[in-house]
């Protein structure tokens, strides 16, 4: 193998470890709006830290369901 190619294969591996300790968290959450006690649900990346883009799935009537978490994760 080439030094250039053994570079390569580090690099992967590197990677390959660093996204294998990645673990989506995933949790119910309860937040108050007009004293009304709400609840929510959160999903996110613990090996992303700062800021980050978010975004919001908006559930039937009925509350949060399988459905939906699973499109938060």
């Amino acid at each position: 193998m080439s030094p250039r190619h053994i570079f390569f294969a580090a690099i992967a591996s590197l990677l390959l470890l660093s996204s294998a300790q990645a673990e989506i968290i995933s949790k119910e959450v309860r937040y108050k709006a007009d004293g009304i006690t709400m609840k929510g649900y959160v999903s996110y990346d613990d090996a992303v830290t700062g800021k980050r883009p978010g975004i919001l799935v908006v559930h039937e009537w009925w509350g949060h369901n399988a459905y939906a978490r699973k499109r938060t994760e």
